[in-house]
């Protein structure tokens, strides 16, 4: 495994981590009570990330030299810190915010009303495709098993996450029938409370 692939994975799993964990504000106490709309929920989710990528880009001009890329060796691995200015600019960048923007949106109304284990479930078997569709396909980024098996690794990653997302789902009608009997039960055998001595 090259230094490129490791770092690569120590960051995707950063992002596995934060990714998974960002729609919990979402379903917390606080933000079901107040009932922000999710548009307006998104704008705070988009402000916060102008605020820490602005953080994050003074922290790594910080770390970067004034005049060349500044390489800190650590061991066997090269990190390299390249100073970011506004030359570095790109307009997909917005591209990127108008695809975001309606997703995240979406993200919220789906965690508010499907729930936090089924909308992330099934968006991320969906993410997984269209990733892959625009990684191996459009990109043409290889793979060690070839197209085939990477098609197979997709597909029962797919399958994991629709059964996460389907087992996760509301309870059976059964269990809930059952339920609901009980409680007729309960509240036919509760004795009323005496009125007067």
């Amino acid at each position: 495994m090259t230094t490129d692939e490791l770092i690569g994975f120590m960051a995707a799993f950063c992002a596995a981590l934060s990714f998974g964990s960002y729609g919990v504000p979402m379903k917390g106490e606080a933000a079901t009570r107040v009932d922000v709309d999710p548009l307006v929920f998104q704008s705070y989710k988009a402000f916060a990330v102008l605020l820490i990528s602005s953080i994050l880009i003074y922290c790594n001009n910080i770390l970067a030299d004034e005049e060349n890329d500044h390489i800190i060796d650590n061991a066997n691995y090269n990190w390299t810190f390249h100073k970011w200015s506004f030359s570095d600019f790109t307009r997909w960048a917005f591209l990127s915010a108008i695809l975001w923007v309606p997703g995240g949106t979406a993200g919220v109304y789906a965690v508010r009303r499907a729930g936090l284990a089924i909308s992330v479930g099934i968006w991320s078997c969906v993410i997984v495709i269209i990733s892959f569709i625009w990684g191996v396909l459009i990109f043409g980024e290889k793979q060690k098993s070839g197209a085939l098996g990477a098609v197979k690794a997709v597909s029962v990653l797919c399958i994991g996450l629709c059964g996460i997302a389907y087992f996760s789902s509301s309870e059976p009608e059964s269990k809930k029938k059952v339920d609901s009997r009980l409680k007729e039960v309960i509240d036919e055998t509760t004795p009323l409370s005496s009125s007067g001595g």
